[in-house]
């Protein structure tokens, strides 16, 4: 927290209130006394800065990039503001502006990494994977034992499908810092995608490890116990990621493809249709329901599904041509 100056005494009791509260995690409480502060002079910079970051820490993201303006308006060489309005941006997929914003912010001061680390996040969101690149070197130029930013060039290598590339990186990060949960995983997708299915059970088990409320690698644990033919531990694994995300669609229709496997079609009609309420463009739930049509022989319904699969992901056609020809000489 900014230390107040000379402001109104009464304006200056109420920021030093906020600030307290805010040290003990009462935000709604701090946030009233920022705002009294604001309020009873509005000049009060650091009032609305600390508004700002109170509102961000509540999710009152449009109200927190108001307080950044304003606390801007009254000292537009605060980096610090910059830096948080160029994170609501992003928060709100307003990447030109939150791009805009950690620029100003660097250009304030050149020697900080977060504005380079945080304007590549954006990059790489905004597909400009180079300029991505370029600013997470930036902060290896600053830092060399970066781990953070070597995962980020490997997250960026990967959405390249440069995935070789990209376990340099990775491997980089951890000899770093060997507890990048995000690493592990990272490392575990790609192996997987290789079907080394070991190794990969081998590195998502070393990410639930350092991150047990990680979803996303207790449902890709799962893909590979599926794989392994072990359904008892995929479901396990796919109930665990839908504990920790109840939205998670994938994990529903990774489950339905299990409960097809071992015949258990009301539940896996359950999560397929579950699945598609959350997700509707997903070609894999498409293929599972032509799977299940077809176990339960609806072959009309089958085929159709099948083929909405493929239009929505070419690379499927290898798996279900011979599905879909056969139903269509039947």
């Amino acid at each position: 927290m900014t230390v107040a100056s000379v402001y109104s005494q009464s304006a200056k009791e109420y920021y030093d209130r906020g600030v307290k509260k805010f040290e003990r995690k009462n935000f709604k409480g701090a946030l009233i006394d920022f705002s009294k502060a604001a309020e009873l002079d509005k000049t009060y910079q650091e009032a609305f800065y600390n508004k700002g970051i109170t509102d961000y820490y509540l999710n009152n993201l449009d109200n927190a990039r108001i307080d950044f303006t304003n606390a801007i308006s009254l000292n537009k060489n605060d980096y610090d503001s910059y830096l948080y309005r160029g994170l609501i941006e992003y928060e709100l997929n307003n990447y030109e502006n939150s791009i805009k914003d950690y620029s100003t912010a660097i250009n304030l001061n050149s020697g900080r990494r977060d504005g380079y680390f945080n304007r590549g996040i954006t990059f790489s969101e905004f597909l400009k994977y180079d300029k991505a690149t370029e600013d997470f070197k930036k902060c290896l130029d600053l830092d060399s034992n970066d781990s953070e930013a070597l995962v980020q060039i490997g997250n960026v290598l990967r959405k390249q499908n440069r995935n070789d590339e990209a376990l340099i990186n990775y491997e980089k990060a951890l000899i770093i810092n060997d507890n990048i949960s995000e690493a592990y995983l990272a490392i575990a997708n790609i192996q997987k995608s290789k079907r080394r299915l070991d190794i990969a059970l081998s590195y998502y088990n070393k990410a639930i490890e350092l991150n047990p409320d990680s979803f996303e690698a207790f449902n890709n644990r799962g893909n590979v116990f599926m794989e392994q033919n072990l359904f008892d531990k995929a479901v396990m694994d796919f109930n665990r990621a839908i504990e920790l995300n109840i939205d998670y669609a994938f994990a529903y229709n990774n489950r339905a493809f299990v409960y097809i496997k071992t015949n258990e079609f009301n539940k896996a009609k359950q999560d397929l249709d579950k699945s598609f309420s959350l997700n509707r463009v997903n070609a894999y739930l498409f293929r599972n329901y032509g799977y299940y049509y077809l176990a339960i022989n609806e072959k009309v319904l089958a085929k159709e599904n099948f083929k909405k699969a493929v239009l929505l992901n070419y690379k499927l056609e290898k798996e279900l041509k011979k599905q879909i020809n056969d139903l269509e000489i039947k």
